[in-house]
This record gives C-alpha cells, sequence and structure tokens, in this order.
C-alpha cells in the first residue's frame, strides 16, 4: 500500500484506490486515500508550515527549491517510468514532462531570490512632493492544488514551485488515476531542507 504525506510522515489514509495502467488495465499499485479528518490535520500542518516559511530568508527558499530541481534530474529515470505506468505517456513526452518540471523548479528558484514588491511614485500630485510609497508582497500561507492526470508531475510543479518560492505552503490532492508521481515529488521534497509540511500530498475521494 502506497502511503500519503502528512506533516512530513508517511501515513496510512483511511481509504485506499487502486491505480491501474490506462494502456493495459494491469494493476499498478494500491493508494492510500485520506478521510475528512486527515485531510484537515494536513491543513493543520500546513498552517504551521506557512508560518515557517514566511520567517525563512529568501536564500533558504530559494537553495531548497535548487535542491528539489537537482533532485528531479538525478531522479528523472524513476519519474519517467512512473509517468509511463500510471498515464500510458510515450517515453518522449513522460521526458520531456520532467524536463519541464526541473525547469519549474530552477525558474523558481530564481523567483525565490526575486520576490520583492516595487517603488510607487507618488509625488504625481504636489501632496506628494518628496515622498516615496512601497509596494510588499506577502506569502497567502496555505495553498490547495487539485492537480489532473493528464501531467502528473508538470502539473502539480506549476503549482508547488510558485508557491514554494513566494513563502507559502502547499497541499496537493492528485487526480486519483495519477496520484503516484505527485508522491514521489513528495520523497523528493523531503530532501529538501524545507519545512517537512510546507509540501504534503494528500489524494483522496471527493464525492
Amino acid at each position: 500500500m502506497r502511503e500519503i504525506l502528512i506533516n512530513g510522515k508517511w501515513i496510512k489514509g483511511n481509504e485506499s484506490t487502486a491505480v491501474h495502467s490506462p494502456f493495459s488495465g494491469e494493476l499498478i499499485a494500491e493508494v492510500s486515500m485520506a478521510d475528512e479528518d486527515q485531510l484537515s490535520q494536513a491543513f493543520e500542518a500546513a498552517s504551521r508550515a506557512a508560518a515557517e516559511m514566511n520567517a525563512k530568508a529568501r536564500f533558504e527558499i530559494a537553495q531548497g527549491i535548487k535542491k528539489i530541481a537537482a533532485a528531479i534530474e538525478q531522479r528523472k529515470n524513476d519519474l519517467v517510468e512512473t509517468i509511463i505506468a500510471e498515464s500510458a505517456k510515450p517515453l518522449r513526452y513522460a521526458s520531456a514532462e520532467v524536463d519541464r518540471a526541473i525547469a519549474a523548479f530552477s525558474f523558481a528558484a530564481g523567483e525565490a531570490e526575486r520576490y520583492c514588491g516595487e517603488v510607487v511614485p507618488v509625488d504625481t500630485q504636489a501632496s506628494g512632493t518628496a515622498k516615496t510609497a512601497f509596494t510588499k508582497r506577502v506569502p497567502r500561507g496555505v495553498i490547495y492544488g487539485i492537480t489532473p492526470f493528464n501531467f502528473p508531475l508538470n502539473l502539480v510543479a506549476h503549482k508547488v514551485a510558485p508557491a514554494l518560492a513566494s513563502g507559502n505552503a502547499v497541499i496537493i490532492k492528485p487526480s486519483d488515476r495519477t496520484p503516484l508521481t505527485s508522491l514521489l515529488l513528495g520523497e523528493i521534497f523531503l530532501e529538501s531542507g524545507l519545512p517537512p509540511a510546507a509540501l504534503q500530498i494528500v489524494p483522496m475521494n471527493v464525492g
């Protein structure tokens, strides 16, 4: 049984689902699914992780994201094989998807270093003479991403990478048809040095 990632730990869900190859119909894996109580636990953990992310310096977040990009590249074969198995995507397209995910995290690392506001001129009226205003960007907190089956890594990366770069915590609910790739990304994330609950992979049935 493939476990789910909540609060930096692999746990057994209170429900489960079977993942089959859309090409052959073969059973690939049994995957745990969270119930409402476990989803609530994930949100509580994400709230704490969001505060930790907000307290981190930009270079620390950037370093963590760079580690994710490097680890995706190191585990490219594992990711490609998983994408092929659960989505029946041809090799060339699965490989390209992993490359795009590497790029997404690499770009996000740079954005983490540049995450800032801007100076706004206010001397367009007399009352603003010799005055300067500025804006400051702040994290949203907890981001909940629901991702589809057709790009099980790349569309997850497009949600996770920018959310982390801007100092948020993320909960991903992957498609129940392709949850394995997201769970593999969860393994990679745990080695990044970022707060363990800043990314949680929580498959669940939605009625």
